[in-house]
This record gives C-alpha cells, sequence and structure tokens, in this order.
C-alpha cells in the first residue's frame, strides 16, 4: 500500500468487517520456531515470511528468514523482558537504577567477558503466567540469574482468566465457653481471652476479616 487512495479503500474494508489488520507476535515467532504449537503455525510462518521481506534504511530485507526473524524477535523480547522485570524488582529495593541505560546491567544480562565480571541474580524464583509462559520464561530466568517456576495450570491466568476467574480466602475462627463468663477465640491468630460474650464474636469477625487480635496490621475489617 502506498498512496491515500489505498488506504482509505483498506480503511473501508475494515470498517465493514470484511478485513481484520493483524500483527507479527512473539507467539508467531515461536510457532516458526517450532518451539510453541498451539495455535496456526502456518499462518504464523507466512505473517514472518512477509514481515521478514519489509526493507530497513538500506534498502535490504530487515531478516533473510523467518526463521532469522523469528529468532531476532524472541532474542529481543527475552531482553526487554528481563529489563522490564529487573526495573521493578530494583524499585522495590529502593535501588535507583535503570536497567535500559545502565552499562553494568547490560555486560551482566549478557555475560560479557572481561577483567571485571559482572553479574547479577534475583534472590527468588521468577515465576511464570500465562499459556505461553513454559515458552518465554525460562529464558528470562536465565538470564536473571533466577529460577524458573511455571505453576501447572498457568494457562489460566491470562486475560480470559482475570475476567471470569474468582479468588476465594475461607477462614474458620472459633468461640468456646471453657467456663462461664469465659470467652475463647481460637483460630486465624494467636487465641484471644473475653469476659463479654459479644467482645468475643466481634473479635472472631474481625480475625475472619484479617484484622483480629495478631492480624490487624493496619488493615480494615468488614
Amino acid at each position: 500500500m502506498t498512496s491515500t487512495l489505498q488506504k482509505a479503500t483498506l480503511d473501508r474494508l475494515v470498517a465493514r468487517g470484511l478485513v481484520h489488520i493483524c500483527g507479527l507476535t512473539p507467539s508467531d515467532a515461536m510457532h516458526v520456531l517450532g518451539r510453541q504449537d498451539q495455535w496456526n503455525a502456518t499462518a504464523a510462518r507466512l505473517g514472518a515470511e512477509l514481515a521478514a521481506r519489509v526493507k530497513d534504511g538500506s534498502g535490504k530485507p530487515i531478516a533473510p528468514s523467518a526463521e532469522a526473524l523469528s529468532e531476532m524477535i524472541v532474542t529481543r523480547l527475552t531482553r526487554q523482558s528481563a529489563e522490564v522485570i529487573l526495573a521493578s524488582c530494583l524499585a522495590e529495593d529502593g535501588a535507583a537504577i535503570d536497567p535500559a541505560v545502565s552499562l553494568a546491567v547490560d555486560r551482566a544480562l549478557k555475560r560479557e567477558p572481561g577483567i571485571v565480571a559482572f553479574s547479577l541474580s534475583l534472590d527468588r524464583p521468577l515465576v511464570g503466567l500465562g499459556a505461553s509462559a513454559p515458552v518465554y520464561y525460562p529464558a528470562i530466568a536465565e538470564m536473571l540469574g533466577a529460577e524458573s517456576s511455571i505453576p501447572a495450570e498457568a494457562g489460566v491466568a491470562n486475560a480470559v482468566g482475570a475476567i471470569v476467574g474468582q479468588v476465594r480466602a475461607s477462614v474458620t475462627v472459633f468461640v468456646s465457653a471453657p467456663e462461664e463468663g469465659i470467652f475463647i477465640v481460637n483460630g486465624a491468630g494467636p487465641s484471644s481471652r473475653f469476659l463479654d460474650q459479644e467482645q468475643a464474636f466481634a473479635a472472631a469477625r474481625g480475625a475472619g476479616a484479617g484484622c483480629g487480635p495478631g492480624l490487624g496490621a493496619g488493615k480494615r475489617c468488614r
């Protein structure tokens, strides 16, 4: 498409629902490389072959083949994902370091040899969620010097899962009266003793809501 008239025609076809605009994604690249097989691998390859023909600033194709372009995409995805995760972790630690511009971080992520060896690692596993997590996260975790942890049901933690999923927590709290006038609240924290029944039940409800004795650090009861 080179002319305004062609673009206007395409816009009309899209508006009528006769044409869908799509783009090459990292999942397509993984299908081309044979590392993923959930969807249409033929369509992914066709898209990658078309994208590889796009010219760069010197007028040459950006990649010699669909496989080469896919490797470029996956390599870039791994590095950018590692930078985003590392930036979040550094911010949590209060370290004012931007991984995208830090030369030391760049050398550490690339494992570049030198007289001074730069390295970094996370102090906990990297948990991957989503249908594609088993494909992407192991390489990202390796770059970050972390253990990769992919839950067995990682695929349900996606956009659809976020909409339809429900998270519930159950708490059981007991109010017992070992003797007349004494009420003991057990469960969801340390045991508490009360001389008033209503106070005991109020404390039990608070503990169940996550703000009872031993659990009331800044939380609000409902």
